[in-house]
């Protein structure tokens, strides 16, 4: 699970580091139990329900990635994100909704 965080985290702000030539920034640092971790199992939420769950942060990656998914006839909901570094929220709730 730290992995998927990791590799989400990494994903989100990669652009955000490169405008700002942020080259040695290792993330934050996750304090956690290892017990709370050991006892975490995935469960389904509505059982057989095969909708997938589309992040949007509003960019043209979450816009190809949605529509392939519609072309591709494959049933999805969407989550939007929106963080300051980007500007402000409205702003970006905006487009997602123009999309």
């Amino acid at each position: 699970m730290l992995e998927l965080f990791t590799k989400i985290y990494q994903g989100v702000f990669g652009q955000h580091w490169y405008e700002n030539n942020i080259t040695d920034y290792p993330g934050p640092e996750l304090i956690y139990s290892q017990a709370s971790l050991s006892n975490s199992k995935p469960i389904s939420i509505f059982g057989d329900n095969s909708t997938v769950l589309a992040g949007c942060g509003g960019g043209k990656d979450s816009i190809v990635a949605m529509k392939m998914l519609q072309e591709a006839d494959v049933p999805f909901a969407s989550m939007q994100y929106s963080h300051s570094v980007y500007g402000k929220a409205d702003i970006q709730h905006n487009l997602f909704r123009e999309s």
